[in-house]
């Protein structure tokens, strides 16, 4: 048995409007920064020495590790 075809949409179709994107007031510049594993490895490593060799901070010294490279690195390119 053949189906019936669906009846006409009551509601008038309209176009999506987009909102304009808004224009940045300050320029903006990116700054890529790529950091090796082995470079955050050593570097955390060095902190877990100064750290009198205290196991169980692995994270908070990678995490200081990584942040302490980023700002260094970022130091480098603004000068």
């Amino acid at each position: 048995m053949p189906r019936a075809p669906k009846p006409p949409s009551t509601k008038p179709s309209t176009p999506t409007k987009r909102r304009p994107r808004q224009a940045l007031s300050f320029p903006r510049k990116v700054v890529v920064t790529t950091l090796s594993h082995d470079a955050i490895a050593e570097r955390a490593y060095e902190l877990f020495v100064q750290s009198g060799r205290q196991h169980g901070r692995d994270l908070e010294h990678w995490l200081a590790a990584e942040q302490q490279l980023l700002s260094a690195s970022a130091r480098e390119e603004a000068s």
